[in-house]
């Protein structure tokens, strides 16, 4: 986190948050007549603390779910190798399916519209209040305090009537991953963002810097590319007292990676870049300090603090490191203050003689708090700002939202991280970025995993902005005939949308916390199933389309006890031609034959857990889908790098399973697809390419732009030849079964990440969700197999 303060005279330094890198708390989320103690909300999902918070490994397990689901896996793609597949996707000419700026079949010459966002903000119940996408930076008008920025997986958005409206500026860039921002003090129509997000991998792939000085209403191509090539950007500061045109700036940026990152200075505006301080993991934030000539420039790494007050040349330690913490600063009217959110005993200081001496802030936790321990322990700040009207007034974060009055002698969780009935003090769990206005008294904005909220009083009292924010960050969306869909969101838990609710087509979030793998049965709406992360499955039905879920039914297969590992969530999918088919696993795979049936039985298909492709270890399946056509062939991946198939199912137990790909040839396997004719005919969709097999693996060939990171592949059912493909670069398509391919993209952002897709035959629906903003459809049309030549005319005989 990073503001930089009110400053005196005739500079004021605007704010510029950025994400915190570490992962500051994990929840678990279920039914209270299942779990436990909380009391009943009857105004939102059903939320309840996870007793697996506080468990280094539990985080651990979720850090690497998300490295892997986002694209960051062991022998994946380099940065450059996906720049090169960027580029390539790039020029690949519109697929023959979409044509202008409509949605054409080649043997229909009816016409539909391009890719929509059908679904508008927010979501609605989502602890409690509405929600967004989460949102990693914030960055306030240094003149005016409506006007402000944010940036989040869904990409660059600007309010100018204080979070009223909001319109995103980014959808033409590389990357829709904004992990910072910075407003030029001397000139507010000067904007820099920074793009990346830490610990995310390829997903948000890192392209450097964007520009603008003209308020974000047109873009500079990417700023550095070379130097930040695949190393994301956490800090971004801009000195005033350098300004000496609009190509003259002085601008640092703090970035981080494995090797080679640190502090950089650009001193042409962001042109070129010099590299002015290395550290291993890199620097984690910077600030300046303008009210000396030149100003007084900070840092803080992993070996400390320090301080150089001759634009970065030479570097003096003011503070040693911070146990366990990746370190966050701030400069309020000259004073500094030191975050350390990983310090266990003490982590908020402040120096007003610029690091030569340090007084503690307290930070005890309050009585009665939910997200911190009592008696007298440390809150564990992640997060903060201090008020430059009165600094005594400081709001900071962790899972929840505090406030003090009086410099930290006493602090106030503002509501219940879980949800409050106050619409006041309903602030989402998890905040990320906190900036107080420079020249606006008591105004303060904070971005949390659920979006934006605002306060004008300094923090007591809280105004939500989700209601036209969009964003969502999605795992996966299933689709039904009537476009009814149920999706797993990061933070907002399961959200389920139905055109024919009474609050119309929006999400509302019916469980809590993090999901991934829903379903819905593709004909009958009434139908859905949901995880959650852990080893849980519920089933959800209602009495009629229109109607709110009910209850949820616990359907969790028994042979997930017994110390059965996850990949942080069960695998699931179902069978589109026989929807009561569900598969399972976790490490073994099971499957139901009716998951409708009153009590699930569960069969295990196989004589104990899958191998992974190393010798000797167990796996765990991140992908099984049965063969739509033949119910006795299922495919499964383990560990994302090696795929198997049973052709007699129908065994359960005695069912045997063959490998047919070697280890991490391909590897990156983020699903596999069966043809729903043909079964010998499967898609893998994978970091280097679109893999397909004829032959029920026996052999593979490679389709598609190599190193694109695909997410998933879908297949027409009219037409098996029609396949449409999901990536980090969009969705791609090809009429011939893989053999080339077109773009598909047009009317989704550029640069946004496609997480999953859901063809429904029925309606014709395709449904693509993304990391950032939803879903978005199309609507495919008619398509039928072509039809044969028509046979010449016989000649008649002489």
């Amino acid at each position: 986190m990073k503001t930089n303060g009110l400053i005196p005279k005739r500079y004021i330094v605007a704010a510029s948050l950025i994400l915190i890198g570490v992962v500051l708390t994990c929840y678990n989320a279920g039914a209270n007549a299942r779990r436990g103690s909380e009391e009943n909300r009857s105004s939102g999902p059903d939320i309840l603390r996870s007793e697996n918070d506080d468990d280094p490994e539990y985080r651990e397990q979720r850090r690497e779910f998300l490295n892997r689901f986002l694209g960051n896996r062991p022998g994946g793609v380099s940065a450059s190798a996906y720049k090169r597949a960027l580029a390539e996707a790039r020029a690949l000419p519109a697929s023959p399916l979409l044509e202008g700026r409509t949605f054409r079949s080649p043997e229909t010459p009816e016409a539909g519209a391009p890719w929509t966002s059908p679904i508008a903000p927010p979501i609605r119940n989502s602890y409690s209040a509405n929600a967004s996408a989460a949102v990693c930076s914030v960055a306030i008008d240094p003149i005016n305090a409506n006007v402000v920025y944010t940036g989040s997986s869904a990409g660059l958005a600007k309010t100018t009537d204080g979070g009223g409206t909001w319109r995103y500026l980014s959808d033409s860039w590389d990357s829709q991953s904004v992990s910072a921002i910075a407003i030029n003090p001397a000139a507010s129509n000067d904007i820099y963002v920074g793009t990346g997000r830490e610990g995310t991998g390829y997903l948000s792939y890192q392209v450097g810097l964007y520009r603008s000085l003209d308020g974000g209403a047109t873009w500079s191509n990417p700023l550095g590319e070379t130097d930040f090539e695949g190393k994301y950007i956490r800090a971004i500061a801009v000195d005033p007292n350098s300004q000496g045109g609009a190509f003259a700036t002085t601008v640092y940026v703090a970035n981080g990676c494995d090797h080679g990152c640190g502090l950089w200075r650009s001193n042409d505006s962001g042109v070129t870049w010099s590299q002015l301080y290395q550290v291993e993991d890199g620097v984690y934030d910077v600030a300046i300090d303008v009210t000396s000539r030149p100003s007084t420039l900070y840092l803080t790494g992993k070996n400390g603090t320090f301080k150089s007050t001759d634009s970065g040349q030479s570097w003096t330690l003011i503070h040693s490191v911070l146990r366990d913490s990746r370190n966050r600063l701030s400069v309020v009217n000259s004073t500094l203050y030191l975050l350390g959110p990983g310090d266990p005993d003490h982590n908020l200081y402040k120096s007003m003689d610029r690091g030569a001496t340090w007084i503690q802030i307290g930070t005890n936790c309050p009585a009665g708090a939910d997200s911190c321990h009592e008696p007298e322990g440390n809150i564990g700040f992640g997060v903060f700002a201090v008020d430059p009207a009165n600094p005594q007034n400081i709001v900071a974060g962790n899972m929840a939202l505090y406030r003090t009055n009086n410099e930290g002698l006493t602090w106030t969780e503002i509501g219940h991280w879980w949800g409050d009935p106050d619409p006041t003090r309903c602030i989402h769990p998890d905040q990320r970025a906190i900036a107080f206005s420079q020249t606006a008294v008591g105004v303060v904005y904070d971005g949390s995993d659920g979006g934006m909220v605002k306060s004008t009083d300094a923090g007591k009292n809280w105004t939500n902005l989700n209601q036209n924010l969009p964003g969502a960050l999605l795992y996966g969306v299933a689709l039904s005939r009537d476009g009814t869909m149920i999706a797993g969101t990061q933070d907002n838990g399961v959200i389920f949308s139905d055109p024919l609710m009474p609050w119309g087509r929006t999400w509302n979030s019916i469980h809590g916390g993090d999901s991934a793998h829903n379903l819905i049965d593709p004909t009958d709406s009434r139908v859905a199933y949901l995880t959650m992360y852990g080893k849980d499955i519920w089933r959800v039905t209602r009495p009629a389309p229109g109607a709110t879920p009910g209850p949820e039914v616990p359907i969790r297969p028994s042979q997930f006890d017994n110390n059965c590992a996850c990949n942080f969530f069960p695998t699931f999918s179902m069978n589109p031609l026989s929807p009561k088919h569900l598969v399972a696993a976790c490490q073994h795979v099971v499957r139901t034959l009716d998951g409708t049936a009153s009590s699930v039985v569960w069969t295990t298909i196989g004589n104990g857990p899958l191998p992974s492709g190393t010798p000797g270890v167990i796996g765990v399946v991140t992908a099984a889908t049965e063969a739509p056509s033949n119910s006795d062939v299922i495919y499964a991946v383990t560990n994302y790098d090696t795929v198997f198939v049973t052709s007699n199912a129908g065994l359960g137990n005695g069912a045997t399973w063959q490998r047919i790909t070697e280890y991490r040839h391909p590897g990156g396997i983020s699903a596999v697809t069966v043809d729903p004719i043909n079964y010998q005919i499967a898609y893998l969709a994978c970091d280097s390419g679109v893999y397909k097999t004829t032959d029920k693996g026996m052999s593979w060939a490679q389709h598609g732009i190599p190193d694109l990171i695909y997410r998933d592949v879908a297949i027409d059912p009219a037409n098996a030849q029609h396949i449409f493909a999901a990536s980090n670069a969009g969705v791609f398509a090809s009429t011939d079964g893989g053999m080339t391919w077109g773009s598909m993209s047009e009317g989704i952002p550029a640069g946004l990440v496609v997480s999953a897709l859901s063809f429904n035959a029925a309606s014709r629906q395709l449904a693509a969700s993304t990391y950032g903003r939803g879903v978005y459809m199309l609507h495919v049309g008619r398509s039928v197999l072509p039809n044969p030549r028509p046979r010449p005319t016989p000649r008649p005989r002489p």
